[in-house]
Protein backbone atom coordinates (compact mmCIF):
# COMPACT_ATOMS: atom_id res chain seq x y z
CA UNK A 1 0.00 0.00 0.00
CA UNK A 2 2.96 2.18 0.58
CA UNK A 3 3.67 2.62 -2.77
CA UNK A 4 -0.18 4.05 -3.82
CA UNK A 5 -0.10 6.64 -1.28
CA UNK A 6 2.08 9.95 -2.27
CA UNK A 7 2.92 13.08 0.16
CA UNK A 8 1.76 16.71 -1.15
CA UNK A 9 2.48 19.72 0.35
CA UNK A 10 -0.85 21.56 0.35
CA UNK A 11 -0.65 25.31 1.97
CA UNK A 12 2.63 24.43 4.25
CA UNK A 13 1.04 20.83 5.33
CA UNK A 14 1.95 17.41 4.39
CA UNK A 15 -1.09 15.50 3.23
CA UNK A 16 -1.55 11.97 1.99
CA UNK A 17 -3.13 10.95 -1.27
CA UNK A 18 -3.48 8.31 -2.87
CA UNK A 19 -1.30 7.98 -6.67
CA UNK A 20 -3.27 8.66 -9.80
CA UNK A 21 -3.27 4.91 -10.74
CA UNK A 22 -4.73 3.72 -7.60
CA UNK A 23 -7.33 6.15 -7.56
CA UNK A 24 -8.63 5.19 -11.43
CA UNK A 25 -8.17 1.59 -10.23
CA UNK A 26 -10.67 2.84 -7.13
CA UNK A 27 -12.97 4.46 -9.19
CA UNK A 28 -13.62 1.30 -11.26
CA UNK A 29 -14.20 -0.84 -8.01
CA UNK A 30 -16.20 1.58 -6.60
CA UNK A 31 -18.09 2.22 -10.22
CA UNK A 32 -21.65 1.46 -8.91
CA UNK A 33 -21.61 4.61 -6.40
CA UNK A 34 -19.30 6.91 -8.92
CA UNK A 35 -20.81 5.63 -12.24
CA UNK A 36 -19.03 3.94 -15.18
CA UNK A 37 -18.34 7.06 -17.17
CA UNK A 38 -16.58 8.45 -14.37
CA UNK A 39 -14.39 5.44 -13.94
CA UNK A 40 -13.58 5.40 -17.81
CA UNK A 41 -13.17 9.31 -17.73
CA UNK A 42 -10.36 8.85 -15.04
CA UNK A 43 -8.65 6.44 -17.17
CA UNK A 44 -8.48 8.66 -20.21
CA UNK A 45 -7.32 11.16 -18.30
CA UNK A 46 -5.09 9.55 -16.57
CA UNK A 47 -3.30 7.67 -19.85
CA UNK A 48 -3.79 11.58 -21.82
CA UNK A 49 -1.87 13.46 -19.30
CA UNK A 50 0.63 10.34 -19.03
CA UNK A 51 0.87 10.01 -15.82
CA UNK A 52 1.05 6.19 -16.22
CA UNK A 53 0.72 3.82 -18.75
CA UNK A 54 -1.17 1.57 -19.79
CA UNK A 55 0.93 -1.23 -18.52
CA UNK A 56 1.52 0.64 -15.04
CA UNK A 57 -2.61 0.65 -14.63
CA UNK A 58 -2.93 -3.13 -15.98
CA UNK A 59 -0.16 -4.12 -13.01
CA UNK A 60 -1.60 -2.55 -9.80
CA UNK A 61 -5.05 -3.58 -11.32
CA UNK A 62 -3.77 -6.92 -11.02
CA UNK A 63 -2.27 -6.52 -8.00
CA UNK A 64 -5.56 -5.04 -6.52
CA UNK A 65 -7.53 -7.56 -7.91
CA UNK A 66 -9.46 -5.15 -10.31
CA UNK A 67 -8.20 -6.47 -13.72
CA UNK A 68 -11.37 -8.37 -14.81
CA UNK A 69 -13.44 -5.51 -14.30
CA UNK A 70 -11.27 -2.86 -16.45
CA UNK A 71 -9.30 -4.95 -18.79
CA UNK A 72 -12.06 -4.37 -21.55
CA UNK A 73 -11.74 -0.62 -20.79
CA UNK A 74 -7.84 -0.74 -20.91
CA UNK A 75 -7.72 -2.84 -24.11
CA UNK A 76 -10.29 -0.79 -25.89
CA UNK A 77 -7.89 2.66 -25.05
CA UNK A 78 -4.82 0.66 -25.84
CA UNK A 79 -6.13 -0.47 -29.68
CA UNK A 80 -7.19 3.40 -30.29
CA UNK A 81 -4.10 4.82 -29.02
Amino acid sequence: MNSDVETHRVEGVEVKLFSPVRTVIDLFRQERLVGLPIAIEGLRELLRTQRATLRDVAQRAHELGAWTKMRPYVETLAADA
